[in-house]
Parts: structure tokens; C-alpha cells; sequence
């Protein structure tokens, strides 16, 4: 690839990323809030997840496949238009009181719809358009710029809430500005991202190598790659189970500790995006460069102690030192984790095979959802979490002694 290409490339990918996660963190708070305030459920953000993973797994395999075989700069473009749209009508509705529940389930299925092609071709866009060479320096930026976006867009969300419902009328004043803040950032990501160019390759000398295989030979290497499998199903259950728990259980637990869920859930979030990105500075001075199996069986056993002591949490500030705490066990590995899945994975298939971890992820996590809600439902947020912390001592457990993934280097 052209220097010249890849350098602007790179610019205007990373400021489009920049955007889209600082406008991501307003939905992070906003989302939860107004599902609580529409439904009046804890289980009602279940069933929203649930409603956005259904056709988020009946489309996210094929997405890949479309990725593989087509541009993923286009396919993330459209996504990105497609999003900020849902999120404006979303907003209107809520802001003119017509948003009831069915509208709200439906719309999120209508994200997850959009979000089963951003997911793969957001993951393979950067070695299309920058090329392999600069993907290292790019991908530790954008992990330190994610999480610094994150942090900064979910306490600005939290303050933005709470400061225009002191003023308005109606909790949804707030979150229909913080939904119009991630639509519109969504629309300038979009327009970011479509000032790059993909850099052409000569027919004769790239085509074999840029044909995928066929789904059955796709199917069959995967079966046959043992670790490969492993590696997929415990990423799977373990996202799914922290996933589905801190989705449902912060927004409860925030309306819980403070008579002001916005900033309480902002308070969290915060906590938990700087511990991750703390976590991911400490990597970066190479203390986890060999053995990852360990180092993430160890870690995701120190997560479920920390979710236990996060059930048992009495206060605002307590519940933020856990979740800071798992934020820097998180984040400690999540560069180690992402170059391993790069390297490990064939560049002709990487859209599918990302489709498939995701796949994996999506039909667990809304299993695990849906579980959360109603455990909330009868016993409460702390049983939620109090459950969830030996689920995952156990399955870690389990792994490090029936499976090889200890000894993944």
C-alpha cells in the first residue's frame, strides 16, 4: 500500500473512530435509562437486549461472509447512516411521549440488525485501508483512544442529563439529547470514514489470495482447530456473562445507591472505562508477553471474586472501586488478547471468523440477559451479581482444568 494512502487513511479512520466511541458512551448511559423509564422493569432491558440480538445473530454470519467478499469501508458506512437514523427517531419519540415499549423493542432490534454488519466490518476495515505494517502502532492508539473517548463521553452524558432535567420537565429531555449526540456522531464518523480510499491491487497477482473458501472449507478448518474452538467458546461465555450482568445490573444498581440514577450509572461507567484504560497503560510496559492462558484464566478468576464484592458493595463508591478494579483486569489483556486473534487468524477469513466469535458471543449473552433480568426481578441487583461472580469462578475452573487454553502462548 501506498505510504501516502495509508497515512491519510489513517487520519481519517482514527477521527472517525474518535467520534463514533465518544458519541457510543452517551448511548451507554442514555439506552439503559429510558428502557427503565418506558417499562418500568428491571427485565425490561433484557428484553430489549434480547430484541436487538435476534437479528443481530441471524445476521451477523452472513455479514461476515459479505465483508469477506465486499468492501468493509462501504458496509461500515452504511451501517453508521443507518444508525444515526434509528437513534433520531428514537429520540423524537421519546421526546413527544409516544415511545412505549413495543417501539423501543422495536428499534432496538433494528440496532442490532445495523450492528451485525458495523461489528465485522469494523474489525476488518483497518488492514484494508492501512495495511498490516502500521496495524500495531494503530490498533494500541485507537485501544487508549477508546477507552479516554468512553470516559470522557459517559461522564459528559451523565452531567448533560442530569443538568438539562434540572431544567426540564420529564427525565427523557435528557436522553433525547444524549440519543441526537451519538446519531449525530454517527453521521460525522460516517463522513470521516468516507474520506479514505482503498488502495487497488493488481487482479493477476491478488485475486486468489483475496477469494475466501467456500463456507463448507471455512467451516471445516475451524472445526478441525481445536485451540481455535476453545479460545472462541470461552471469550463467548465469559463476554456474555460479564456482558449481560453489567448491562442489567449497573442501571439497577445505580437507581439504587442514588436518587439520581443518571449521574449514579455515570459514576459506574467512569469507574470502570478508567480502570480499563489504567489496565491497558500498565500492559503496555510488556509485563504480559508470554503465557496468555494463564494470564487469562488468572485474570477472568480475579473478575468473579471482584463481582462477588461488587454484589456485597453498600455504597456508590464502593461499587465504583469494584467495577475500577475489573475495568484493570479487563483492560491489562485486551491488547494481548486482540493481536493474539489477529495473528492467529487467516486474513482471507478474518470477517467471517470475527462474525462467528460474535455469533457466538450474541447467542449467549441475551440467554444470559434474559436470565439477569428476571434474577433481579425476584431476588434483587445483589443476587444478580453475587450469581454471575461464581459463574465465572466455576467456568474458569472448569476450563483451566479439562481444556489446553492454559497453555495458549
Amino acid at each position: 500500500m501506498n505510504a501516502g494512502l495509508a497515512a491519510r487513511n489513517a487520519r481519517w479512520l482514527l477521527w472517525g473512530h474518535v467520534v463514533s466511541m465518544a458519541g457510543d458512551a452517551f448511548s451507554m448511559v442514555a439506552i439503559p435509562l429510558l428502557v427503565l423509564e418506558v417499562t418500568r422493569q428491571p427485565a425490561g432491558i433484557g428484553i430489549a437486549m434480547a430484541c436487538a440480538a435476534v437479528p443481530r445473530v441471524a445476521l451477523v454470519l452472513q455479514a461476515g461472509h459479505m465483508v469477506d467478499r465486499l468492501s468493509a469501508r462501504a458496509v461500515l458506512i452504511r451501517a453508521r447512516y443507518g444508525h444515526a437514523l434509528v437513534l433520531s427517531l428514537l429520540a423524537m419519540g421519546a421526546f413527544l411521549g409516544r415511545l412505549g415499549a413495543l417501539e423501543l423493542y422495536a428499534a432496538s432490534a433494528v440496532l442490532g440488525a445495523l450492528s451485525a454488519f458495523s461489528y465485522p466490518a469494523g474489525s476488518t476495515v483497518l488492514p484494508q485501508l492501512i495495511g498490516p505494517e502500521r496495524l500495531r502502532a494503530v490498533n494500541t492508539w485507537l485501544f487508549s483512544a477508546r477507552h479516554v473517548c468512553t470516559l470522557a463521553g459517559i461522564l459528559t452524558a451523565g452531567l448533560l442529563i442530569s443538568g438539562i432535567d434540572a431544567g426540564a420537565a420529564g427525565t427523557s429531555a435528557g436522553l433525547c439529547v444524549a440519543l441526537l449526540t451519538d446519531a449525530a456522531s454517527f453521521v460525522l464518523a460516517a463522513g470521516l470514514l468516507a474520506m479514505t480510499k482503498e488502495a487497488r491491487t493488481d487482479a493477476g497477482s491478488s485475486s486468489a489470495a483475496a477469494s475466501p473458501p467456500s463456507l463448507r472449507v471455512f467451516w471445516t478448518q475451524w472445526w478441525q482447530d481445536r485451540e481455535l474452538r476453545t479460545v472462541f467458546v470461552y471469550f463467548a461465555v465469559v463476554s456474555a456473562l460479564m456482558g449481560a450482568t453489567t448491562q442489567v445490573g449497573l442501571p439497577m444498581m445505580a437507581r439504587g445507591l442514588d436518587s439520581d440514577s443518571a449521574t449514579a450509572l455515570s459514576h459506574l461507567l467512569v469507574c470502570q472505562c478508567a480502570g480499563t484504560l489504567l489496565g491497558i497503560v500498565w500492559f503496555r510496559s510488556e509485563h504480559l508477553e508470554s503465557a496468555l492462558g494463564w494470564w487469562l484464566l488468572a485474570a477472568d478468576f480475579v473478575v468473579g471474586l471482584l463481582l462477588i464484592a461488587l454484589g456485597m458493595s453498600s455504597n456508590l463508591w464502593m461499587a465504583g472501586a469494584c467495577l475500577a478494579a475489573i475495568g484493570f483486569v479487563s483492560g491489562a489483556l485486551q491488547q494481548r488478547s486482540q493481536r493474539y486473534l489477529q495473528q492467529r487468524l487467516p486474513q482471507q477469513t478474518t470477517g467471517r471468523l470475527m462474525s462467528l466469535l460474535m455469533f457466538m458471543i450474541m447467542v449467549a449473552t441475551p440467554v444470559c440477559a434474559m436470565a439477569a433480568g428476571e434474577l433481579t426481578a425476584w431476588y434483587g441487583v445483589r443476587s444478580l451479581f453475587l450469581g454471575a461472580g461464581f459463574s465465572v469462578l466455576v467456568f474458569v475452573m472448569l476450563v483451566a482444568g479439562l481444556t489446553d487454553l492454559r497453555r495458549l502462548a
